[in-house]
């Protein structure tokens, strides 16, 4: 080899070292970036490849008697009963002078990023307790469920646990969930195992969220997990929008109706969240004489906004949220 051919095989050498070098230099940067600039989580927890089954009448629910730690955006083990629910065991009937009440709802409802007994369900608990109600709240909400899913929740979770009392919990994204349901798309919860690699990068980098963060929202195809949350985006005459909120409305009809014939309370309330859904639920519930308990006094308080999980609320949020739906039902008894 000559000098010259040796010197220029220095120089490729030289190049691609620093190529390498500056790739992962910038990467540390963007790494160190995303530590500080957390991504924002648009899904419900997807780090277990088992947390979610394969469910013929809902399309997904959690997975009977499961027990692992979830670590992503936090870290939380999470427990459930043997039917699948965020919950102790109850009997199929309600103890004597104990109002059983059925917490219907999302991930809002199921309690992402807080212990069990920092849900706003078992907060309700204490906070009936606290007014001389005994009562025990069963928490049959599951990440990712929108309104139709949750009328047949109902129907299946009052046969099994003959509540006294329904309270359902919606929010801004359950009219393009609906349209996810009403596909029949449950791919983003029921998924393959994640892989070692992905597992990986899952558990430890901040960038690798973000990029999958990015991807899903370029990519947000109808009647997937995100193109519920980019719904909530869209002007009142876009057909979509329309469309999620029928199938909205027909499910709320659907849960009224079946309460009304088991001569049951049923109350509604929301997630204080988007003005246009919460005005919209407002006017349908007067029309149809639903029962809805505002949340709204709620709204804009960042002291109640939880560190993770896309927006949660912290336990004194669900405190909030609890005080606020016992003195509704105190007011009723």
């Amino acid at each position: 080899m000559s000098s010259s051919e040796a010197s220029r095989g220095r120089q490729w050498l030289f190049r691609v070292i620093a190529l390498l070098l500056g790739v992962t230099l910038s990467l540390a940067a963007l790494e160190g970036l995303c530590r500080v600039f957390k991504p924002v989580y648009l899904g419900p927890p997807d780090y277990f490849s088992n947390f979610f089954v394969a469910d013929a009448e809902f399309g997904h629910k959690m997975a009977p008697n499961f027990n692992g730690l979830y670590r992503q955006d936090y870290e939380l083990t999470y427990t459930t009963n043997s039917l699948g629910l965020r919950d102790r065991e109850f009997a199929p009937t309600p103890t004597p002078g104990v109002m059983r009440i059925l917490a219907v709802g999302d991930s809002w409802t199921f309690g992402l990023g807080v212990n069990l007994p920092e849900t706003w369900p078992k907060q309700l608990e204490r906070a009936l307790g606290e007014r001389g109600v005994k009562a025990e709240v069963i928490n049959a909400g599951v990440s990712g469920y929108s309104t139709l899913t949750y009328a047949k929740v109902l129907k299946r979770f009052y046969d099994l646990y003959h509540p006294q009392l329904t309270l359902v919990m919606t929010c801004a994204n359950d009219p393009g969930g609906d349209i996810a349901v009403a596909a029949g798309n449950f791919d983003f919860a029921v998924k393959p195992n994640a892989g070692v690699i992905k597992t990986f990068l899952k558990r430890h980098s901040d960038l690798a969220m973000n990029l999958w963060i990015l991807y899903l929202s370029l990519r947000t195809p109808k009647n997937s997990y995100t193109f519920m949350d980019t719904l909530t985006l869209r002007p009142g005459s876009d057909p979509d929008l329309r469309k999620g909120y029928k199938l909205y409305e027909d499910a709320l009809v659907a849960m009224r109706d079946f309460a009304r014939d088991k001569g049951m309370p049923l109350l509604l309330t929301v997630v204080p969240m988007g003005d246009g859904f919460l005005r919209h639920t407002r006017d349908f519930s007067r029309a149809q004489q639903l029962d809805y308990v505002s949340l709204e006094s709620l709204k804009d308080d960042p002291s109640i906004n939880g560190t993770n999980s896309g927006g949660h609320y912290n336990p004194q949020g669900y405190r909030r949220i609890a005080v606020l739906l016992a003195d509704a039902l105190a007011q009723r008894r």
